[in-house]
Order: C-alpha cells, then structure tokens, then sequence
C-alpha cells in the first residue's frame, strides 16, 4: 500500500512540475509584455527594466504565486492526466502578483497611466487563466460525474423538437384486421367471447413452484449449492407474485371497477406530445442534487420524490419549443406557487449546475404523444382507465405481417429497427374452457386513449386480461393514486434476443428505479443453451417423428396438455393425433427446460463467473418458458394456416397426412440398396475416367490394375437386390472392406475412406423417413407503409429502390427476349429443309450478339410477358406500371398498343418471321429471306430503341434529384446514403421508442420461399411514384408515415411444416429462423458427396472426430462441426434435395428413438476401417478421458469400456445436473414371444397395444430379419438401458398366481447389485405374527451354489419378468455380469461359483441337471400360460 502511494506521490509531482512549467511560460511572457510598456513611458533603458523585474522573475521561478488546488485528490489527479491537467492541478495567486507589480512601479509620476496599460495587460492574462481554469475544473467534475454514472444513454443526434401529433381512427371495441377475409374476421372476433368474468390474472398462469424446488435441491455447482433458505426464499418471491396479483384481482372485483365508467379525455386527462430523460440524464440530476445540497437537506427519498413528482410534471408542462432545454422546467419550478423550500432549493442547485455544465448533460428527448393528467385532484388507485383497443391480428396472420416488412426491409436495403411498441398481446386465459391462447393488437392506425400511455419502469397504471361483458379485453387500471400534471404509464416489460432492438429500447421513464431499458435483453446463447445442448436437431426430429407414429395420444399427453392449458384455442376442435402428441412432446420439453435453464445459468462460461442469483436464474427461466408456449401457439396458428383446405389423405400410405412419413421396412431394404448401387458408377467415373491431363489422372493411369481390381471386386458384390436386410448389410460390409483395401487410391475428388465410413453409417441405419410436401399456399398480400420502417424514411431510400427496380426489370425482359430469339431460330432448324446449310450470317449466335436485334424478333410474343414482369414488382402497383408505360414507358418504346414497345417494327419482324416459315416450307432460299426481314427490321428500329434505352436510364439515375424541391436538389444525391445508413443507425425514439413505427423484424421464422407480386395502391404514385414526377413532386424530403412502400406476401411452400415444426421455438419471436442443420446427424451424406469438389480432405483426423462424436451422446444429437461437413461435396446433397431423393435416417437418430445398438455397429465398422489402413487408433472417449481403438469397440459393443465412461459420469457431481442430462424420451418398448421367450425391442412406430395376444417372432413385422424364433434376441445394452428402468410401479404388478415353483424370473442381487435369472424353488406363506405380510419365494440363482438362495417377498421391486434385464444366451454369472456391465464378483464368491460350476460340469447328465430341466420346461409352461407377454418399460 505504502509503494502504492509512493508511486501517485511521484507521478503526481511530475504533473506538478509540467504545470508549473507551462504556467511560468505564460507569466513570462506577461512580463516581456509589461516591460515594453515601461520602456517607452519612463525612458528607462532595457537594462533598467530587466533590472526592476528581475526579482519579480526570480520570485516566479521560485513559484511563489503558484498554488495547488485542493478540489481533487493526488491519486484522482494521476488517474485523469490530460492536456488540461495544467490548467486545475495549479493555480496563480493573481492578487499578490499584481501588488508586486505595483510596489515595483508606484514612485513614478506617471503611475496613472501606467498602471491602467499593466492593468490591462493582468486582467487580460488572468481572465485567460481564470477561464479555462474554471473551464478545466468542470471538465474534470463532469468527467468524475461520469465515472459515477454507469447508466445507459440515448445515442444519435439529439431531437429537440416533438414527434408530429398522432393520428388515428377512434375505437369503441375490437375490429379485426383488414388484410384477413370477413368469415377469418368472425372466427377471430369470436375467439374473445369466454363464459368467465372480472379479471382473470395472469393468462398463462401455470403453477411451476414444483419446478422451482425441484431444481434447487439437485443444483451443484463444485461445492456450491442451495440452501433450505435459499429454495424457501426463491419460492417465496415467485408465491408472493402470485398471492399480490390475486388479492389485486379479488380487490379489483369486489370494487367492481369493470362495472364503473373510466375516466374522461380533456376532463381527466389530455393527450399531448410528452417529454423523458433517459437513465444517463436522471442519474446526473441525482449527482448534481448529491454534490451541491447539503448532506442533512436531501436523503434519496426526497431526490426521487423531487424527480419524479415535481420535475417530470414541470418538463410536460413546458411549450414544444422549451420542453428540450431543462432550465426552463427548473425555472417554472422556482416561479410557482406552493412549492415547498426544499423543492425550491433542488431546482436551484439544479439550475446552477445546468449553467455550469451546459446542455450535453441533461438532455431531455420527445416521447410522443402521451397521456396526462389534468384532474386537479388527480386520479385515485383502482379506476379503469380505458381498454387497450386496436386491430385483432390472428398470430399466423401477424408472422406475416412481420415477414413481409423483412422483404420491405430488404428491398430497400434498410436495416432493421426498433419494433413498432403499439402492438400488445391479448392472451386467452388458461382457465377459460378452450384453453390458453394469442391474439395481437394493433393500435397503431385505429386505437382509443389506452395505446398512447407510455412505458414506465415504475408505471401508475397495469394492464390485465379481463371478461367484461363476455369477452376479453385488456384493462388499464390504475394501481396508485396519480397526481395533476403527472403521465399515465404502464410497463412493456418483455425478453428481446436482438441486439439492435435492445440497443435501441432506450427507456425515457426517468424513474429512479428505471431499468434503462424497456426491453430485457439476454444474449441468444445464454437463453438457448439447454435447447442446443440438450435438445439438439436429432432429438427434434425424433420427437416429430414419434408423433407421426399411427398411435393414439396416451392419457399422459392428455394431462400434460391440460396442466398448460393447451386446448381447442390452439389446436383446432378436432387436431390430428400427430398434432396433439408433438404438442404434448414439446410441453414435455419446455417443462424439462424450466428445470434446467437455472442451472446452466448459474455455473460459469468459459471459466467466467456468472452474475446471476437463484432467484434471478429462476425467473428468467420462468420467463423464457413462457416465450416457448408463445412460439409454440405461433407455429400451430401458422401449421393450420397451411394445412387448411389440404387433402387430409396420404396417397403413399393411405392414412392421415403427417409432416413426416415413416419409411417401410421393405422400402428401407431398396433404399439402402440403392445407395450401394450408386458406388460402382462412382468409383468408375472418378478413378477410371479421370482426364490423363490432369495430376490425377496421370497417377492413376499408372495404377489402373489396382483400379480395374477394385471396380471388378465392387461389382461382385453389388449385384441383384437381396431379400433380407441382412445380406444387405453383409454386402455393405464387403464394399467397405474393399474400399479400405484400396483406399490409398483415393485423391481429393474421390475420398474412399470417406465413402466407407460413410456406408458405414447407411447400413447401420434402421429407421428411414422422408417430409411431407403439402401444397403450397399463398398468403394474401399485405401492404407496408412508411411508418413500419421508421420515424422518419427519406424518400431517397424509396427511389433508389424504385430505380434498381426497374433496371432489374429492363434486364429481364432482354434476357427473356434472347431466350425467345433463340427458340424461335431452334424452330427455323427444326423446319428447315434436308441438305441445306445455314449460314453462318443467320445463326443463333450472330444475332444473339445483338440485343436489339433480339428484341425485335422476339416481342411479337413477348408482350405480355413483359407487362407481367413489371406488375409484379412489389415496388409498382399495377395503375402505376400503367402510368409509367404512358409517360415513361413512351420514351423507351415505339409502343404499338400492348405495352411491349414493338410498334411497327415488332410487326414488321413477325411478318419475317412468318415469311421465313412459309418459305421454308415450300424450299426456298430462306437464308436470304430471313436475314433480309430481319436486318430490315434492326435498321428501322435499332438507334431509337438504344436512345430510348439510354433515355430511360438516364431519367432513372435522376429521379432523387428531379423529385426534391429545388432548394434541396443538389444535396439530395449526396444525402441518399446518408440518409438511408442515418435512418437504420439511429433510432429516433417517441414514447420511449414507440414513435419508431417499424414493427422489427422477424415475425415468422421459418426459412421459407416469399413473394411479392401484389401491386401497391395508385395511391403510391401520388404521393411517391416515380413516374410522371413533374407532375407529382413530393412536397416533403422525408416519406409520409402512412405512404405505401412496398407490397408482398408470404408463400408457404412444400416443406413448410416440417421446417417450421423443427424450429417451433423461433415462431412470432424476433430470432432470425434458417433451416435446422441436419446434415449428418439427420440425414446422412449420399455417398455421392464423398466424390468431386469439397473444401477439406477427408483425413484420419477427421475420422477420429467422427468416432468421437458417435461415442458422445450430446454431440450424437447435434449437427456435424462444420470441419467434418467441409470433407464433404455438400453442394451435391442439396441437388439431392431438389430432385426429390431426400431421405432422412441416421444411427444417431435410431439411438433416441430406441434403437440403441445403431450407434454402436456402425462404430465398430468405423474402427475397424481405421485399424485395417493403419490410421490413428486413439480416439477422443468423451468423459472417459482418451481411449484406444480397441477400448472403443469394447464400447460399442457394451462392455466394461462404456461402463467405465458411465461411472466417471456419475462420479462427477456436475455431471450428474439437470442442464448436463438429455431431454427425456418416450419409453423403450419390449416384447416377448409366447414360443421361444426372445424379448423383441417394439419400434417407435408400433403401438404395443395393438399387438395380438399370443405374439410370437413370427408376427415381427418391424424387423424382418428377427420375424422368426431362430434369431438371436435383441441386443441390450445395460449401461445406457439400466438407467431407464426406474419406473417400478408399471413393470412389477405381479399376482401371486403368476408364481409358480420351476418358473424362472429376474432377480437382482442386491450384493452385486446385477440381475441373474433365477428359478422360483418354494412358496411360503406368511403365518402367525407374519401373517397379512407378501408371500416368500425362494430364488435359486441360475449358476450359483444353492447356499446363495435368497428369500424375496412376490411384490418385491427386485423381481421382473426373465430375460428383461439378463441375457438369456450368457453362459455363467461372470458373463451375465460382463454382458451388464458390471465388475466381476469377490473373491469369495467367485471360488463359490467355481465349485458349483465345476460341479454341474462333472455331473453332467445327473440328477440335478434332470431336474433342472424340468423346472426350466414346467416355468416356461407356465410362462406361456400367462395372460400377457408384453412390457412397457421406461423412465421420464
């Protein structure tokens, strides 16, 4: 600490030695000045003078004038050294000095004189000083207030004027949107009718208390975890919100406040422009108030009730011209009546430090318009202060409203703003009998009072769903008692993901408890990780593939539907069973992601520390849960916009339409057959017909032995297609044994290690499945005016736009009329007579080379072409395109009536045409006729065309200059960009933003082809038409808010449910929605894409990444890193997708649909691939650390390997959290054979129920390689399937009757903690104390002495049904405990099951072994006799 000080001390006196330096300077020079003055007027000489001010010189050189100020410390003085550190670190003691320059010169006669030219010559140098040391010292005050001010301020230019009054169209009730159809109008309005009535609380009022608790106790983070008070006192935060907004609805009803008139405008309040400080202003006023009064004359109770009662009001009070300049509201404040002293004081320390530190500090911007009040008595709590009317949007509806201003947005090269903040959500009630539900306001255009209150953070008003007079409607209401001269206010508080907006949300409110901004912002990263991490692309998928299974929706998807609330409102009166499942699903989610977002909030990124609290992680959980249900109902509303007037029939299938259809296991078999037969035309286009001039293709032409080998062993095997999957999956082995054989031919255009992995993965597949396309629908086109791009849009944005516009147009129409000239000469060959030439003057080519040429020949028929080209431009509307044909449209055509400009000459050149035809139908030389028609033709029309052509061009590029007045016509070209980058860059703000009238962007988030071909209004080209602007010269530089800019609408093409049901999280939220990345983990590469053109080559490194990733169950389920995609020709996957061979499947899409052992045979495949060419053989093993290739196959396979992994997870107490787990999956379905006893692992697809009763092997129709007993049990894997198994309740409903001696059960062990099959030896039933207790049983381990029976109660949770949990082909126990992944015994018992072992082995056929085998056929006799054979086992 001392060094720390010693080392400012230092600095500071190095400042001090700068400082004075610079001050000698300047007093020097003041003395050379007086000593001029002396010289002349006492007729001393130099010397004399030099000699009288020596001394002075000296004492100014011994800095005895010189002081230090005491207003700020060393240590701040070091911190803030600048160039004015000189001008307030020392001072001039200016008094002093002017007495020794009087007492040098006073005995002179003429001291008069004298002394007023020094006099001069001081005030003038000690003003200087005084000035900028004044100046420096609140520079440096200001820059300290600074550093104490960590609030957000309002950027770009300041706006000192008001935003223009606003206009609107008056409303007593809801009226739906005009851009909808009546009949969608009347269900929409039909939806605010409820039988409920009062205010209903919160819409979406789910009880997630459970989750909360549930979290919190599990939560650990290292040593860090929740206490008791903690869960208690987070719960308690969230109870309290919601015991206050029920006593303040109970309140509310039993005042009957719905049933009062509300208030009266110009009687209680007035609209009027209104003014707001942001945060920055507000907390300076603070500090000055801090600074300047005396510390027992303020508290920061009087600050904040000075501020927000006093100063506010008096702000509003001010005449549009004075409102911006805050001395003039201090200064009303002073001159009032009744102010108390106090107050008085505040707004004078105020004043004086306005005037001190100038305008730059307290800025005060418009709002808008806004609402006061001018009651003298004021407002009291609890009156209606009016319904929050506008124009009812459906949410499809309103994603597209909000898609179309993204086109506008794009077209005209603007970029996103602020969203238009007069839209609010009216939500249906969860309670109300058709469940919970969206509707969006609008009140930008046609609203009543309630739209214009503004936002505050510390609001006097709420707003509140209510019933009134059956239907819903959103109430104001005050919730305070509301002073005279005071604004109305509620708060907008919402979640934003977007920067922009974020930026841009300034809030005005100028509360001390201001957030600084209206909206939350929280980093997309943040607020997504449990969805990318732990429910990444393959578990989607899986989840809308398990919904469109042909089974019903269970009783659990019912509850869960209910428990959110979800019902008719969002899913129609009679949804699909696809639909309500994969609703059920996704709330299974979301319920799963309430519980784990705390968690993955509170632990450290990148080993940076969080700054949340547990009760802070908690609410933005809850908050981001309910934006999922939000985007859950705007996906929905958009799915049934698309599937209305769809045939609900699938002509493949014959059953329901579902966005996804599953793929027969039949079908699968041609399918994978096709892939392998795609391999030998591969190999022999890319290894044997390689160019020779190439590298490549002189190295392989050396070893084309070794290439015609590998084609001839290829070939062997991809024949005929096989009948079984099996020897399917045998003939891809064999390809790939090949491939790896030869892979050292491989090059950078035909990668074979590539292709063997990737079969590798194709023949592991199981599951195979491919989009719906439905028919595409065009939405009606929605028309967006300037107000929805911004305050303030320069007309030079929209003629830019408009000129771009119509040279793309020019552009077309040339390319269509070559495309025209070109078909046409096409048919001049088709007709032209055997034998004969053409000549080379009337090729295709040579009149190709002329456009205009090419247009004469080609607009006989390009007429209407043309006209539909320019009227579906979204930027003309379709009088306009007609206008502009008939004055501009002239200029470029010799217009011959049909708008395409031909004129005569378009005549003359299909009578040529014609001509050209006859004559080559009867034989004439129609060489000679054609050329002549058509030079005649260019020679008539060619120059005018071009000149009309630069003519137009020419009016085009001047159009932003033309149309401006001509004051501002030569700065309007300059101003175009300017303009347009000032427009997006700085956000001007009204009522806290809400005058910015762009609605953001976003909206609809799927990744979906738009259009926009309807035609503006005429009104277009009146107010900003190009065309005929002589006429029409716009009276203002800017755009009018309500001009039309641009029309579009939003086409929902093919794939538009599957796309938008994978992403339905990004519906109706600002979040930009792009296609889902499926590539790989999805779908997976066509083994066409392992040959031509990629970014990377495919290497042993990106091999080893691969197998990584396969042994992850995380990075299972999320898309491929994008190092491993670049190896691949991806542009050739989407060719794929264009032609219709999309197909959709994966081994890690097989593992989340139950399919576990996908993964792992196609790992082993990889790993053999790689240690038969030598490739590395360590692999990254996740958790486990690195492991070898051997330990991977180990892994695969199930063994101790994977085992080990598992228990580093559970060893690791992170591991073990909620945000580190995968989402939960439906059940894992099993069946038995009644016959052989085989348990079957029942697909996804298969509803269990359905199955027959007997089943046997035979009736496998899932897996047609298990549909006999002769097949091997289907494989389980312990240490990912034991986990599942926690539900005891649903698998152990065992009778008594289902025992019987000989019967053979699962028993688990709990001294091993490992199931082993045992044999039930004898029943007791329970007597005398005992009696009332479960029955015993008496278990004989299979394998063990009988010294090891164990008694076990029939209703224990140990038993299950044989072979659930044991491998019915192990050998002994230590396999049995292997085969679970379990460590082998002790010792002990070991050398016990050594001798019991031995022991059957030398009896061999004895007795023991006899009876054995009769208990074994006498259990599983009565095993058959059992009602049923099937289980359903799993885990949430």
């Amino acid at each position: 600490m001392r060094k720390h000080n010693a080392s400012i001390h230092q600095a500071f006196n190095e400042l001090v030695k700068q400082a004075d330096e610079s001050l000698l300077k300047d007093l020097n020079k003041l003395l050379n000045r007086v000593e001029r003055l002396m010289v002349p007027t006492y007729f001393y000489s130099h010397c004399q003078v030099a000699e009288r001010l020596g001394e002075l010189r000296q004492r100014l050189a011994d800095k005895t004038f010189f002081a230090t100020t005491t207003e700020f410390s060393e240590e701040n003085i070091v911190k803030t050294a600048g160039k004015s550190t000189e001008y307030f670190i020392r001072k001039v003691d200016w008094d002093r000095l002017e007495a020794e320059l009087r007492t040098i010169i006073g005995n002179h006669p003429d001291d008069s004189f004298y002394l007023k030219e020094v006099n001069g010559e001081i005030v003038h140098q000690r003003r200087s000083h005084e000035e900028r040391y004044a100046t420096a010292i609140a520079q440096e005050k200001i820059r300290q207030m600074q550093v104490r001010n960590h609030q957000p301020v309002m950027t770009g230019k300041w706006r000192r004027d008001p935003f223009p009054a606003r206009t609107r169209v008056q409303l007593t009730d809801y009226v739906p949107t005009d851009s909808i159809s009546a009949e969608e109008g009347a269900a929409l309005m039909g939806q605010l009718n409820t039988p409920l009535n009062g205010y209903l609380g919160q819409a979406y009022n789910y009880d997630d208390r459970g989750l909360t608790e549930e979290w919190m106790t599990s939560f650990r983070n290292g040593t860090t975890a929740a206490s008791e008070d903690e869960v208690a006192r987070t719960q308690l935060v969230s109870l309290m919100e919601i015991m206050l907004s029920k006593v303040q609805d109970r309140i509310y009803n039993e005042e009957k406040i719905l049933q009062k008139p509300p208030i009266v405008l110009s009687k209680d309040v007035v609209e009027q422009p209104v003014w707001g400080v942001d945060s920055y202003t507000r907390r300076m006023v603070e500090i000055c108030l801090e600074d300047g009064v005396p510390q027992n004359q303020r508290s920061t109770l009087t600050i904040k009730d000075f501020i927000e009662h006093r100063l506010l009001p008096a702000i509003n009070r001010q005449s549009p011209d004075k409102a911006h300049n805050l001395s003039f509201a201090l200064q009303s404040i002073l001159d009032a009546d009744g102010v108390s002293a106090r107050d008085r004081l505040y707004a004078s320390t105020l004043l004086s430090a306005f005037h001190q530190y100038g305008f730059e500090l307290f800025k005060i911007h418009p709002k808008g318009t806004g609402v006061v009040c001018i009651n003298p008595d004021g407002i009291p709590p609890q009156v209606l202060i009016a319904e929050y009317l506008g124009e009812l949007y459906p949410a499809y509806r309103w994603c597209e409203r909000l898609d179309v201003i993204e086109q506008a947005q794009k077209q005209l090269e603007m970029k996103p703003t602020l969203p238009d903040f007069y839209n609010i959500l009216l939500e249906r009630p969860r309670q109300d009998p058709d469940g919970y539900g969206l509707l969006y306001v609008d009140a930008s255009q046609k609203a009543n009072i309630g739209s214009s209150c503004s936002h505050s953070c510390d609001a006097n008003c709420t707003s509140s769903i209510v019933a009134r007079n059956g239907r819903l409607t959103i109430a104001m209401t005050t919730n305070r008692h509301v002073r005279y001269g005071e604004e109305l206010t509620f708060d907008y508080y919402s979640i934003t993901t977007s920067d922009v907006e974020w930026r841009a949300a300034v809030c005005l409110c100028g509360m001390t408890s201001c957030r600084g901004s209206f909206l939350a912002y929280a980093t997309q990263e943040d607020l997504q990780q449990v969805l990318n991490q732990n429910f990444g692309p393959v578990s989607r998928y899986a989840s809308l593939l398990r919904a469109c299974a042909d089974k019903k929706p269970t009783t659990e998807d019912a509850l869960t539907l209910s428990r959110h609330g979800i019902k008719q409102a969002i899913l129609g009166a009679t949804p699909p069973n696809w639909m309500t499942k994969y609703a059920a699903d996704v709330l299974r989610f979301v319920e799963f992601e309430r519980k784990a977002l705390p968690c993955a909030l509170l632990r450290p990124r990148n080993g940076v520390s969080t700054e949340y609290t547990f009760s802070g992680a908690d609410m933005d959980a809850r908050c981001v849960m309910e934006q999922r249900i939000q985007s859950m109902v705007c996906c929905f509303s958009m799915i049934h916009r698309v599937l209305l007037g769809q045939t609900t029939r699938d002509e493949a299938t014959g059953g329901d339409r579902k966005p996804l259809r599953p793929i027969a296991p039949r079908q699968a078999l041609t399918l994978l057959w096709a892939r392998l037969s795609k391999v030998p035309r591969l190999l022999e286009a890319h290894l044997l017909r390689v160019s020779d001039k190439t590298p490549e293709g002189k190295l392989l032409r050396t070893k084309r032995g070794e290439v015609e080998a590998l084609l001839a062993a290829v070939d062997a095997v991809v024949g005929e297609e096989p009948a079984s999957m099996a020897a399917v999956r045998e003939a891809f082995a064999k390809v790939r044994r090949v491939l790896a054989q030869y892979q050292h031919l491989s090059y950078s255009k035909a990668r074979l290690l590539q292709l063997a992995d990737v079969l590798a993965l194709w023949a592991a597949t199981v599951n195979f499945s491919v989009p719906q396309e439905y028919d595409a629908v065009e939405a009606a086109p929605i028309v967006v005016p300037a107000r929805e791009l911004g305050s303030t849009v320069p007309r030079s944005v929209l003629e830019k736009a408009r000129s771009k516009e119509r040279e793309r147009e020019l552009q077309q129409r040339r390319k269509e009329r070559r495309q025209l000239v070109e078909l046409e000469m096409q048919l001049y060959d088709v007709g032209a007579t055997p034998g004969r030439k053409r000549s080379k003057k009337t090729s295709p080519q040579s009149i190709a080379a002329n456009p205009s040429a090419m247009d004469l020949a080609a607009t006989a028929a390009d007429g209407d072409d043309a006209r539909r080209t320019a009227s579906g431009s979204p930027l003309f509307g379709a009088d306009e395109v007609n206008t502009t044909r008939e004055s501009a449209g002239a200029e470029l055509d010799a217009d011959d009536g049909d708008g395409d400009g031909d004129g005569a000459s378009t005549e003359a050149a299909a009578e040529s045409v014609t001509a050209t035809c006859e004559s080559t139908e009867s034989g004439a030389p129609v060489e000679a006729v054609a050329v002549a028609a058509t030079e005649s033709a260019m020679d008539v029309d060619d120059a005018p065309q071009t000149a009309s052509v630069e003519a137009a061009q020419t009016a085009t590029d001047g159009d932003a200059v033309k149309t401006q007045p001509p004051t501002v016509a030569s700065t309007a070209s300059a101003m175009d960009d300017d303009d347009s980058a000032a427009a997006a860059a700085e956000p001007a703000t009204s009522v806290d933003g809400r005058s910015m009238d762009a609605d953001g962007v976003g909206g609809d988030p799927d990744a979906t082809s738009t259009a926009a071909t309807c035609s503006s209004p005429s009104a277009t080209v009146q107010s900003g038409g190009v065309a005929d602007s002589q006429s029409r010269r716009p009276t203002s530089f800017h755009l009018d808010p309500n001009e039309p800019v641009f029309t579009g609408r939003k086409v929902y093409d093919r794939w538009f449910c599957f796309w938008q049901l994978m992403g339905w999280f990004n519906a109706g939220s600002d979040q930009k929605a792009e296609h889902p990345d499926l590539f790989g983990c999805v779908e997976l590469p066509d083994p066409s894409t392992c040959f031509g053109a990629s970014a990377a080559a495919y290497t042993a490194k990106h091999q080893e990444q691969l197998m990584g990733l396969l042994k992850d169950d995380k990075l299972q389920a999320m898309h491929w890193p994008a190092a491993l995609k670049a190896t691949f020709n991806v542009e050739q996957q989407e060719a794929l997708g264009s032609t219709g061979e999309r197909v959709f499947g994966s081994p890690m899409l097989d593992v989340v649909l139950g399919q576990i052992d996908s993964v792992p045979k196609a790992l082993r495949e990889i790993v053999a691939t790689a240690l038969s060419t030598g490739a590395t053989a360590t692999e990254k093993g996740g958790r486990g650390g690195k492991k070898t290739a051997a330990g991977a196959t180990a892994t695969a396979t199930g063994g101790s390997g994977k085992k080990a992994t598992k228990k580093a997870a559970v060893d690791d107490e992170d591991a073990r959290q909620l945000d580190d787990i995968l989402a939960p999956e439906a059940p894992t379905n099993w069946v038995q054979c009644d016959a052989c006893n085989k348990w079957r692992r029942v697909p996804w697809h298969v509803d269990l129920e359905a199955l027959p009763d007997p089943w046997v092997c035979g009736q496998n129709t899932w897996d047609i390689d298990a549909a006999t007993c002769a097949a091997p049990q289907d494989a389980y894997d312990a240490s990912k399937e034991n986990a599942m198994y926690s539900d005891r309740d649903a698998q152990n409903t065992f009778a008594l009757a289902d025992f019987s001696v000989g019967s053979w059960w699962d028993v688990y062990c709990t001294k091993n903690l490992v199931y082993y099959e045992a044999q039930v030896v004898r029943l007791r039933a329970p007597t005398g104390k005992k009696k009332g207790q479960a029955t015993q049983l008496l278990f004989h381990y299979k394998g063990w002495s009988p010294k090891f029976d164990e008694w076990v109660a029939f209703d224990s949770e140990r038993i299950s049904r044989h072979n659930l949990f044991t491998n019915p082909m192990a050998s002994d126990p230590r396999e049995q405990e292997r085969w679970q992944g379990m460590q082998p015994v002790t010792a002990t018992l070991r050398s016990a099951y050594v001798q019991s072992g031995s022991k059957k082995r030398k009896s061999g056929e004895g007795a023991d072994e006899k009876k054995d085998a009769a208990t074994a056929a006498a259990g599983r006799a009565r095993a058959a006799e059992s009602p049923s054979k099937k289980a359903k086992v799993g885990a949430e």
